[in-house]
């Protein structure tokens, strides 16, 4: 405490006076310098006032000031970290002193998101302290995650629990301390081996505790051997065909799934929660196949050894599920499993990354200032630290469509489209941009000839398949190849299997298409060779071929149809 106080009183000569703390951050030349003044602002009162310095000093600078960017980067970030701590009147000195070491200053900045309640993150947090003053140190990063999921409540895993649900009143320091000795002793991956991130997608478990130990005590094996969770509950058919989707056998509990069997909600809801009850990144996904316009699905992922996700347990049990959705649990934001694996990268976690991210944030500053030049040196800067910084790119894109460069900003975008080729997400919605830009600047056939190799690049993909294929389809339209246009349609529709959920949005715009370009013959005489296939796929095209029919001016075969 002595500490403390001794920093507040050499400080409050100076704390309130804006141009001395000015003089103080342009005076120091060296990190040790900067980390005294920085100390020194952190245990001032006059949070504000320091603020406004720092945005005076920023401000001052320019191009050949950019040698000083290490410098620039720690009073950006306290700047940002002050803020954050400006949200709560309820944190201490010591707290704060505390939360502004380095490391925890960065993880906390960059951590949070748009989403998140920063007032109630902070309030988390020094519980938190409060509760573990000795050991929190050791365990920041579980204690940052449960702030950030824990900032609202938590939305249901699924909607098919029934009514008898088991209520959590735990306090947040009580889980806390169930996963402190869990990961102390006894979980099934080490707590070394996760990031934040990682633990996001532990902590985030509305049960009761007696469920978390009752997983403990009678879910046994290892991570990479969680698959096993869910086919071990006996899948409950009786209940799937009388249609029973919603759970109706008593209180929703692992010990009563486990014992009376479920139906694929349930065996991922059972897989998801006793992996996060051991300490497994796990999360719940849902999604509709390709083999039913209705009957959708659930699965599980889960964190095999600190590094690498399993996504597919149980995603095939039943039929082709291209792309699955689950809940972020720091967001609550809907998460595609591919999204998923994007951001487990291990690669985020590491100082570079980091580094790249604090640059960025520092080109974002002068980039609100009008200073192009400063924003545009930044951001190509923080490349050379990582090149799959998404923000990094956003930046470029917004300065060379301001300057109107489209020779630059197709470079940048197509640098992007390399840097992430191995996420078919990524590449899809990145090319179809540089589709259009390479559209507007002229240069039409790499434009087609990018939208072509898009096409085949997702072909595995139909969620994207779809899309791109539509895209590519519209683009010929719009560039006056209308014969081309249709027949690639026709290509892709009749080379889809008999029935998949995709076919009436695939019609309508096909339908919609041929209709405005007087191509309704031909439009016939495909739907009707379409009628050929099974039952389920002639529901959808008999609604389309009878409008074609009418509209043809073709009463009579319409009317056939309706026999």
């Amino acid at each position: 405490m002595i500490k403390y106080l001794f920093l507040a009183l050499s400080f409050c000569a100076w704390g309130a006076d804006e141009d001395l703390v000015l003089t103080q951050i342009q005076k120091s030349k060296n990190m040790t310098d900067v980390n005294k003044i920085v100390k020194e602002i952190i245990v001032n009162d006059d949070h504000k006032s320091s603020i406004r310095s720092i945005e005076k000093y920023l401000q001052a600078q320019n191009l050949s000031t950019m040698r000083a960017m290490p410098k620039m980067l720690i009073f950006a970030d306290l700047a940002k970290f002050l803020k954050v701590m400006s949200l709560s009147d309820e944190v201490s000195p010591e707290f704060i002193l505390w939360l502004s070491e380095s490391t925890r200053r960065t993880d906390l900045i960059y951590s949070i998101t748009p989403n998140d309640n920063l007032g109630e993150v902070l309030a988390i947090l020094t519980k938190l302290h409060k509760h573990d003053p000795k050991e929190i140190t050791k365990f920041w990063k579980l204690a940052l995650a449960m702030s950030l999921v824990w900032d609202d409540e938590k939305k249901l895993m699924h909607h098919q629990m029934g009514k008898d649900l088991l209520p959590y009143s735990w306090q947040i320091v009580e889980l806390y301390d169930y996963f402190k000795e869990l990961y102390t002793r006894g979980a099934k991956v080490s707590y070394s081996k996760l990031s934040i991130q990682d633990l996001v997608f532990v902590v985030g478990v509305n049960v009761p505790l007696e469920e978390l130990h009752w997983a403990r005590k009678n879910c046994s094996g290892s991570a990479k051997s969680w698959a096993k969770r869910y086919f071990e509950i006996k899948y409950n058919h009786v209940r799937l065909n009388a249609s029973r989707y919603r759970w109706d056998q008593g209180i929703y509990s692992l010990a009563n799934i486990k014992e009376l069997g479920g139906i694929c909600v349930d065996q991922a809801y059972y897989t998801v929660i006793s992996a996060r009850a051991n300490g497994i990144p796990a999360m719940y996904f849902s999604g509709m196949g390709r083999g039913s316009t209705t009957t959708g699905h659930a699965w599980a992922g889960v964190m095999k050894d600190g590094k690498a996700w399993d996504l597919e347990i149980g995603r095939y049990s039943q039929g082709n599920y291209g792309v699955g959705k689950a809940r972020d649990p720091q967001t609550n934001q809907r998460l595609t499993d591919h999204q998923l694996d994007f951001k487990s990268n291990p690669l985020f976690t590491s100082d570079k990354y980091k580094q790249s991210l604090k640059i960025t944030s520092l080109a974002k500053y002068f980039l609100k200032m009008g200073k192009e030049d400063c924003a545009e040196y930044l951001y190509k800067k923080s490349l050379s630290y990582s090149k799959m910084n998404l923000k990094t790119y956003a930046g470029l894109k917004t300065i060379y469509s301001k300057k109107e460069s489209p020779s630059q900003l197709i470079q940048v975008m197509k640098l992007e489209m390399t840097a992430f080729k191995k996420y078919d997400d990524f590449v899809y919605e990145l090319g179809t941009a540089l589709v259009d830009t390479l559209n507007k600047a002229g240069k039409a056939s790499e434009a087609k000839s990018l939208q072509k190799s898009l096409v085949r690049k997702v072909e595995d993909r139909y969620d994207l398949a779809e899309s791109a294929t539509q895209n590519m389809v519209k683009s010929l339209y719009e560039n006056g190849k209308a014969k081309e246009g249709r027949r690639a349609f026709e290509r892709y529709i009749d080379d889809q299997p008999d029935f998949y959920n995709t076919l009436n949005s695939d019609l309508k715009l096909y339908y919609d298409l041929t209709k405005e370009h007087d191509q309704l013959k031909y439009t016939v005489r495909f739907l009707k060779d379409m009628m050929k296939g099974s039952r389920d796929r002639q529901a959808v095209v008999q609604d389309y071929l009878y409008k074609a029919y009418m509209d043809v001016g073709d009463e009579r075969n319409a009317k056939k149809l309706l026999d």
